[in-house]
């Protein structure tokens, strides 16, 4: 018991410690949530998001800006998103937010993001335990239990079935 108990206050102190960890949203309180790279946009870029695109070409500054984050160099464009946006951060890469006219916040850690290798990173996970559980049924024991367990449910399905005939017999 004593243990539980200080495991929940030590979970409950980190949460205040780090109250953004308690969140997965994209914004809070008017700025991306978590670390962020300021960029100011061109008058082009500007002018491009108010005719209701949503994407961005960064310029040879702003990706010089950025190329200290991951990927930097594989990344051309970036998505701006409004600051009243409500979503979570699962499924975005190359997100920034508009937090005024002139310039967007990019979120560093969704920043030059690869899915393909978190995908083959789940993947590799998902075969290791496939074979981890191939391994463990082909063991003897694993086997026997098995087959006993199978018995007694035919046997309880047979017993099932007899129930009847023997009640008739009577």
């Amino acid at each position: 018991m004593q243990k539980n108990s200080n495991n929940v206050v030590l979970a409950l102190l980190a949460m205040f410690a780090c109250p953004s960890a308690l969140a997965d949203g994209l914004i809070s309180q008017g700025h991306v949530n978590g670390p962020y790279t300021v960029l100011t946009l061109t008058k082009e870029q500007i002018s491009s998001l108010a005719h209701g695109k949503d994407k961005i070409t960064l310029t040879d500054s702003q990706r010089k800006r950025l190329s200290g984050l991951k990927n930097a160099a594989t990344v051309k464009e970036l998505e701006v998103l409004p600051v009243t946006t409500e979503t979570c951060t699962c499924e975005l890469s190359n997100v920034s937010v508009r937090t005024n006219k002139g310039s967007i916040e990019v979120a560093n850690d969704l920043f030059g993001r690869d899915f393909t290798k978190e995908h083959n990173d789940f993947l590799l996970a998902r075969r290791q335990r496939e074979e981890q559980e191939k391994a463990e049924q082909a063991k003897p024991g694993y086997i026997l239990k098995s087959v006993e367990e199978r018995f007694r449910k035919l046997s309880d399905r047979v017993g099932r079935q007899l129930k009847p005939v023997e009640q008739e017999r009577r």
